[in-house]
């Protein structure tokens, strides 16, 4: 299985180069090497795989929280979000309690691109904005969160904010 994997990444192809990545930075089937793993996504995102950029991106945000790691793994998710849209979640999320302006325009093209899985962010935006940036708006978080629930993302949290909005609905 690694072997192939090796090999199909020499070829140039991008989920295996990745899959083989995390292999090593976890360790699964081979002895764990974290900085084997981060190279051979370093050497992804030289060749321009999106995928490559998603998994760094998120590396960079788990193991350190620096500045300098944080504006890569934005710049990183920014470049892979067109290829792949659950980028733009990743996004929203790292701007979620920072700026909830940019993170539910960001959670807004997840769902545009066709990853459902913004609806239950924008749901929990227009439903109570912590930080009061985003304008409270009951109709449009049960849109959203009615939406989630369906596709079964969030299914709990969704009819618990729905019922929270028909409770102030209601007053």
């Amino acid at each position: 299985y690694i072997a192939d994997l090796r090999e199909r990444s020499l070829a140039g192809a991008p989920r295996a180069l990745a899959t083989l990545a995390e292999q090593y930075w976890k360790g699964f089937g081979v002895t764990k090497d974290y900085a084997a793993g981060v190279a051979l996504l370093e050497f992804g995102i030289e060749q321009g795989f999106a995928n490559a950029k998603l998994e760094r991106a998120d590396l960079l945000l788990s193991e350190s929280g620096s500045p300098a790691s944080t504006e890569r793994a934005i710049r990183l998710l920014e470049e892979a979000a067109p290829e792949y849209h659950k980028a733009y979640v990743r996004l929203g999320a790292i701007f979620r309690t920072s700026d909830s302006v940019r993170a539910l325009g960001y959670f807004q093209k997840a769902v545009d691109s066709g990853d459902s899985h913004g609806l239950i962010d924008l749901g929990r935006l227009y439903a109570g904005d912590p930080a009061g940036h985003v304008a409270y708006d009951g109709a449009k978080a049960l849109e959203f969160l009615i939406r989630s629930h369906n596709l079964r993302i969030g299914k709990a949290e969704a009819l618990a904010l729905t019922g929270t909005i028909v409770e102030r609905e209601r007053r």
